[in-house]
């Protein structure tokens, strides 16, 4: 069925026949909505694809709302002290503002800001200075006692997402003033993991009711036809 081409508004022409082997959803689509208009399609929905797309989709509005604009996430205080190496500590330093409107706040080891302040490009310079020459065996890292962090869809934001965060600001062309738009990579993958676990597995059992609602919501998505993490949501199968 390579030859078949569905289109976004032909997903609202789908009707639904039922669930099948507990894992797709069989449709069918009439010769007016099918690109070639050789008949009458049946068409498998993988009903985890399916939802877990719907799910990525409602999660992405509450984060950045209808119009891709706005950040919804919540702060938590945090006394962890992260280390960091040398090549991030300016990374640090230049996107300070960017990072504290993802929620993340930060002061030197070494004292130099007040406690519940986000660090100063001096503070952290200081501290790399003063661990450099102590000559221990941490000379290489930058200590960094974090006052703030990140929740997003649930899931409180660790280290390895701050150094994903720093490592696309430090890719993202234009400098800061482009870096404070730009929508985390980090952030992506939070939403594709929670889109996954929430969504109808194979198993499930669907009533009719359900199956026509995973439809509808599929139909209404901007990227309808493929999951979260790039699995088809639908296969046509054979003309009738």
């Amino acid at each position: 069925m390579a030859d078949v081409q569905l289109s976004r508004p032909s997903l609202r022409q789908l009707r639904v026949c039922g669930q099948f082997d507990l894992k797709a959803i069989l449709c069918t689509l009439d010769d007016s909505s099918v690109a070639n208009g050789a008949g009458r399609l049946l068409v498998a929905v993988d009903q985890h694809a399916a939802d877990e797309r719907v799910q990525l989709e409602r999660l992405q509005r509450e984060v950045y709302g209808e119009a891709g604009d706005q950040r919804h996430f919540e702060t938590v205080r945090s006394d962890a002290v992260w280390a960091f190496d040398p090549h991030e500590v300016p990374l640090l330093q230049e996107h300070r503002d960017t990072l504290r409107r993802w929620g993340f706040s930060y002061g030197s080891s070494a004292g130099d800001d007040p406690p519940g302040r986000p660090c100063s490009a001096r503070g952290l310079a200081l501290a790399l200075c003063k661990q450099a020459s102590a000559g221990s065996a941490r000379d290489s890292a930058t200590l960094v006692e974090m006052r703030s962090v990140p929740r997003v869809a649930g899931v409180t934001l660790s280290q390895l997402h701050l150094r994903k965060f720093l490592q696309q600001l430090g890719a993202t062309a234009g400098g800061p003033s482009a870096a404070a738009t730009f929508k985390p990579t980090a952030i992506a993958e939070i939403l594709a993991y929670r889109a996954c676990h929430s969504a109808v597995r194979f198993g499930d059992q669907l009533s009719t009711e359900d199956c026509r609602r995973i439809v509808s919501q599929l139909a209404a998505c901007r990227l309808p036809f493929q999951c979260a993490h790039g699995r088809p949501t639908l296969h046509p199968m054979l003309f009738l």
